[in-house]
């Protein structure tokens, strides 16, 4: 019996060395690939806060704060995949906090002119996490699509000067046509932003975000057209963190009277101060 194991052990030992070392080698391979894939792979961290130009006493203040993470993986053909997720909170009401909507988004360049102009598509799926979005909009999934044109003026020996616009569509399907609130549900909206980022000094830019939009609904166009704008200055802190302060204010293109131009930097009534910090790792 004694030499029976030991003749079956001999058989059996170089088998078990062979898915050892097989064992070994896909071990390394695994670690080898998560690796390159980490190494491509960026992410970010945004905390923000953000508060209306009423006085704490008044019934209409708003502040709020929150944190949003942006995860991106570049491919060797140069398509950008990831995901953004967060959360806010209301710090005037103590509400609970509340999960933002997640978004999926993949993009990649289509068309570059001279180093001085680029295009580039963007696809997105926007996943109703948030609660508000499931239980009183009865959102199910938005899919949207951009193109962004960016024109670096930099390199037209305009210095210091760099120009994006971006055009975006979304779609969106909903278990109803109106809210929980009786409201109707927004099913379409078109937008086109034109970004200016001046910087003027090594550590510090300017920008101005300027967007025309427009919704409808279910059955039709919903209302006039919207504007939002914003004014910000954003300082590098180091290589991996940069602050920004800023105002922005957004509401319909035209008043009341469907006639006087309605659109203004900034409106005491409407206006939002923001801060944020963004850290990248």
């Amino acid at each position: 019996m004694k030499n029976l194991i030991i003749v079956l052990f001999s058989a059996l030992a170089p088998a078990l060395s062979l898915a050892e070392e097989a064992n070994v080698l896909s071990a390394n391979l695994n670690f080898s690939t998560l690796e390159k894939i980490f190494k491509k792979m960026d992410a970010s961290f945004e905390l923000a806060t953000k508060s209306n130009f009423y006085t704490p006493s008044s019934s209409k203040y708003a502040l709020s704060t929150g944190l949003e993470m942006t995860t991106t993986y570049k491919s060797e053909r140069g398509i950008t995949s990831g995901f953004i997720a967060g959360f806010s909170k209301d710090l005037v009401n103590e509400r609970t906090q509340e999960l933002n909507d997640t978004t999926l988004f993949t993009s990649t360049k289509i068309g570059h002119w001279s180093d001085i102009a680029k295009l580039s598509i963007l696809g997105k799926v926007i996943l109703p996490t948030n609660e508000t979005s499931r239980k009183v909009n009865t959102l199910r999934t938005t899919l949207g699509a951009s193109t962004a044109l960016n024109i670096d003026l930099r390199r037209a020996h305009l210095k210091y000067v760099q120009v994006k616009n971006t055009l975006a569509g979304q779609l969106s399907f909903h278990r109803f046509t109106t809210t929980a609130e009786n409201e109707a549900n927004v099913q379409k909206r078109l937008a086109n932003t034109i970004s200016i980022s001046y910087a003027p000094f090594e550590k510090t830019s300017f920008s101005y975000d300027f967007s025309m939009a427009q919704k409808w609904s279910y059955k039709g166009r919903l209302g006039s057209p919207l504007f939002s704008n914003s004014l910000s200055i954003t300082h590098t802190l180091s290589d991996h963190a940069e602050l920004s302060l800023g105002v922005s204010n957004k509401g319909s293109v035209y008043k009341s009277n469907g006639v006087d131009n309605n659109i203004a930097i900034f409106d005491g009534t409407t206006a939002t101060a923001f801060g944020s910090v963004v850290i990248a790792i």
